[in-house]
């Protein structure tokens, strides 16, 4: 049996809290329309060159 190649058996392993984690973690800035209902967000995995270099994830 060969051994299969581990790309992550070099990488060092620091376990760390959810709040260690999360502190300089910025929410999003949410606007009005969006916090009162009246327009949707949508989350998506798209990258900087795929919604035209914006970054912002706006459509429009």
């Amino acid at each position: 049996m060969s051994a299969v190649w581990n790309p992550l058996s070099g990488k060092t392993v620091r376990i760390v809290s959810s709040e260690d984690a999360l502190r300089d973690v910025i929410p999003p800035a949410w606007g009005e329309d969006v916090l009162s209902g009246e327009r949707k967000v949508v989350v998506s995995k798209e990258t900087s060159e795929e919604n035209n270099g914006k970054g912002d994830g706006s459509n429009e």
